[in-house]
């Protein structure tokens, strides 16, 4: 297979991460399953290699990539390592430290991305509620800062949080109340595990995929954090656009998974026999591949495209939710594609080709549906 990266760093990022998943993650990913999420060393050995910080500056103890450089990593994560770890970053860089790198004060930035870059610290972002999905910012959420004469306290219940159970520091997006007139605004506030007040975090064991992956509900129960938890600037405003470059990752990952998923059909094809011969030589097989291949060059090319404008400063949200939307259905039907060369065989999760197809499900849910993904999209059209 014609490989579709850039010359230079992308090549050096694809086999640095290549080399560390066979390395660490799928040697030991059996183990990963059962314990639910990955160990202390693999995030110690993903700081060590500048992955936990990519986006982040230098002068913060980041790697200094940009998004053409991250959505690589991304990609190769989730092709060579699998679903789980490319989402545990996600989770890590895409939305924790992400958020303090769009919002937080110069003085939280220095304080905490240092750590959360190296793996000293593990990041988690709190905004899914039991009753706060797509409509995050509605009735639904319950989660509340309130002011004190030290700082807030914070209160309220966060489902389907990656990282949930392992995390050191939690940005989490909560309900506050202006002065005496008790508008509601929304805040964004760095909640360290060490603050106090009780955290209730109870891990989800039973998935349909990403099973290394850690997610979990979070309960925070009169939490204390000081006057300077809080990021700047209104907190949905700074959430939208954290996931509004966040899509872009998560599309990349997709295109990871597919990379996988045709890699492994491909090799299937040659090897698997029926009615003496190769399965590859049945156009059946063979045509439907070709499909899932074309379907994978045209959706990294929206990747490319979408970290390109990104890295231009110039990245809409247009754009940002068709790529997300039209990459993620894509990889979801390519990855079935894949999985049906293998007939019973892509039934078994111990298949790579079995948790390709079921990470990719995932990916038309999480940050952002599709429906919202169109709805943003319509909007957009008809402004």
């Amino acid at each position: 297979m014609a490989t579709y990266f850039h010359e230079g760093d992308s090549r050096h990022i694809e086999q640095s991460v290549k080399e560390f998943c066979q390395d660490v993650v799928r040697k030991d990913y059996g183990k990963f399953v059962k314990a639910k999420q990955f160990s202390r060393e693999v995030f110690k050995q993903m700081g060590e290699r500048g992955f936990l910080g990519a986006m982040v500056p230098e002068e913060y103890g980041g790697a200094g990539m940009n998004m053409q450089q991250y959505v690589v990593l991304m990609e190769s994560l989730a092709c060579y390592g699998g679903g789980s770890i490319a989402l545990t970053l996600t989770a890590h860089h895409s939305l924790a430290i992400a958020h303090i790198l769009y919002a937080g004060t110069e003085e939280q930035k220095k304080a905490f991305l240092p750590k959360l870059a190296k793996g000293e610290t593990i990041g988690a972002w709190c905004l899914t509620e039991p009753d706060a999905g797509s409509d995050a910012f509605g009735i639904g959420m319950k989660t509340t800062a309130t002011t004190t004469g030290s700082g807030r306290l914070i209160n309220g219940s966060k489902q389907f949080i990656t990282n949930g159970t392992i995390a050191d520091i939690f940005v989490v997006i909560a309900k506050t109340f202006s002065n005496k007139h008790g508008q509601q605004n929304y805040g964004a506030f760095i909640v360290p595990k060490a603050s106090e007040g009780r955290f209730i975090c109870s891990a989800e064991t039973n998935k349909v995929g990403m099973d290394a992956s850690d997610t979990s509900t979070v309960i925070f129960e009169n939490v204390e954090v000081g006057i300077n938890a809080e990021m700047e600037g209104d907190g949905r405003a700074s959430t939208y656009k954290v996931l509004n470059s966040g899509r872009v990752g998560i599309s990349a990952l997709a295109c990871g998974l597919l990379r996988s998923a045709l890699k492994e059909a491909v090799n299937y094809g040659k090897i698997r026999k029926t009615f003496g011969k190769p399965i590859s030589e049945y156009q059946a097989v063979s045509h439907r591949l070709a499909d899932v291949s074309a379907t994978l060059t045209a959706c990294w090319a929206m990747v490319e495209k979408s970290a390109h404008i990104f890295d231009k400063g110039e990245l809409t949200i247009q754009l940002a939710s068709e790529t997300k939307l039209h990459v993620t259905e894509k990889v979801l039907s390519g990855c079935l594609d894949a999985a049906r060369t293998f007939g019973g065989n892509a039934y078994i999760k111990d298949n790579r080709i079995a948790q390709d197809l079921m990470d990719a499900i995932l990916l038309i849910i999480g940050e952002g549906t599709s429906d919202m993904q169109r709805l943003a999209v319509a909007k957009s059209l008809f402004k």
